[in-house]
């Protein structure tokens, strides 16, 4: 479901799910064993869902990131968070590039986990970003529990994304404009 995504980051559980939640406080249970219960069946509804998706391989403990404490969702950082953005996958998906190929390194898929973990052309800005946050590596695995680490890391991932988000959306907007002049 394309909404799913958006609840996860939202931190709000789906609709369904909040609508039995809502009757079950109106029945008399406590508010807070209400929510534990309805985040434990959204766990499980994501658990138990096939194929996962890049979201969920990145924000795996719902009630640990609907419960953090800072960060707010920039542009940038929802667009690595989700893989929907100035990635060449998506945008090849969406008809806006003849080829889910990467401009910056000629690799064959262009998708956020490319940009994240493999890119060569993002090297510079990967290693600042794995000082900041005191990590040897980065992987999809610990990107969560790193970005709620501290406020610090959620920083270092803002300005990391800012950078490689920025960037590659500089160059598909430079992209774009030379087109109409190549086919004159």
């Amino acid at each position: 479901m394309p909404h799913t995504a958006v609840n996860v980051l939202a931190g709000t559980p789906p609709v369904n799910l909040l609508a039995v939640e809502r009757k079950a406080t109106h029945g008399g249970l406590k508010k807070s064993e209400a929510r534990d219960a309805t985040m434990k069946q959204w766990q499980q509804r994501r658990e138990s869902a096939t194929g996962k998706r890049w979201t969920q391989r990145l924000v795996g403990d719902l009630k640990q990131w609907c419960k953090r404490t800072h960060g707010d969702l920039s542009c940038h950082l929802t667009q690595l968070l989700t893989g929907h953005g100035c990635f060449g996958t998506y945008l090849h998906k969406t008809g806006k590039e003849a080829t889910p190929s990467c401009h910056h390194c000629e690799a064959a898929d262009d998708d956020a986990e490319h940009t994240l973990l493999h890119c060569p052309a993002k090297d510079a800005p990967k290693e600042a970003l794995k000082a900041a946050i005191g990590e040897e590596t980065l992987w999809t695995g610990t990107l969560m529990g790193s970005m709620l680490r501290d406020r610090g890391s959620w920083t270092a991932w803002e300005t990391f994304t800012a950078s490689v988000i920025g960037e590659k959306l500089q160059s598909e907007r430079e992209r774009r404009r030379q087109e109409p002049a190549s086919e004159s």
